[in-house]
Parts: C-alpha cells; sequence; structure tokens
C-alpha cells in the first residue's frame, strides 16, 4: 500500500510539474501560437492556461491508464474512478488509494 501512495504521489508531482512547464517551453519557443490577428486588425490571443489544461487532460488519460493496470492488479473494479480521474487526476488518485486501502483493511479484519 505505501508502495502505491509513493507511487502516485510521485507521478502526480512530477505530472503537475511538466504540464506547467511543458506550456511555459512551448509558448518560449513559439510566443505567437495562441494568438490570432483579424483581418480588420483585432488580435485575440488565449492565456497560458488553455495550454496548461491541454497538457493536464493528456497526463489525465495517462493516469487513466496506470490506475486501470494497478486496479486490474488489485482485482479492483471501479469505472466511476476512472472517469473522475479523466477529469481530474488529484481526485481519481485520491478515490483509488481510498478503494485500495479498503479492501486491504477488509481483507486483513476477516
Amino acid at each position: 500500500m505505501n508502495q502505491l501512495i509513493k507511487k502516485y504521489a510521485i507521478l502526480f508531482l512530477v505530472a503537475m510539474l511538466i504540464t506547467r512547464l511543458a506550456a511555459v517551453i512551448l509558448l518560449e519557443i513559439y510566443p505567437d501560437l495562441l494568438t490570432t490577428e483579424y483581418s480588420d486588425g483585432r488580435t485575440s490571443t488565449l492565456g497560458n492556461e488553455f495550454l496548461e489544461r491541454f497538457f493536464e487532460y493528456f497526463v489525465n488519460i495517462i493516469f487513466v491508464i496506470l490506475l486501470s493496470k494497478d486496479m486490474h492488479r488489485l482485482k479492483l473494479k471501479s469505472v466511476p474512478v476512472l472517469i473522475v480521474t479523466l477529469l481530474s487526476s488529484y481526485i481519481g488518485i485520491l478515490f483509488f488509494l481510498f478503494i485500495a486501502v479498503d479492501k486491504t483493511i477488509g481483507t486483513k479484519n476477516i
């Protein structure tokens, strides 16, 4: 159980760092990436939060894959946890750990 907590804590922190840095690095390389110029001279710019969310959802998909493998290994079946993880990796990982702890405590008491 401690291995799962350490694994997902480290992965979550690294994923947060990667999503933030990837957006900043991409905007440094292509500063006009989120800027649109219209024919009448107006300019529209999206914030870097747009890119951060894109990378965050990409990382959430990776977390869903990792969680599904660990759930299969632990013989847990909870599709709602995977759906929540797709929307928010932090909440999904917490729910997964709660379910895993409940299963291990439940089997030790019996």
